[in-house]
């Protein structure tokens, strides 16, 4: 839940927290993968693209 909560704060979607939690298990994969899915949020945040609920 410390994880979970601030991502939550920043309208991090569940899917996306999952995600960011699979690659922090896979650390030989590099910090790519979490690099293109929070430029991708913070893209969509500044766009006021977000296609998911703040509670989904």
């Amino acid at each position: 839940m410390q994880f979970i909560r601030p991502c939550r704060s920043l309208d991090i979607s569940l899917e996306e927290i999952r995600t960011l939690l699979q690659l922090r298990a896979s650390p030989e994969a590099g910090c790519g993968g979490v690099d293109r899915l929070l430029d991708a949020h913070i893209e969509a945040v500044a766009l006021g693209n977000l296609p998911f609920s703040r509670y989904d």
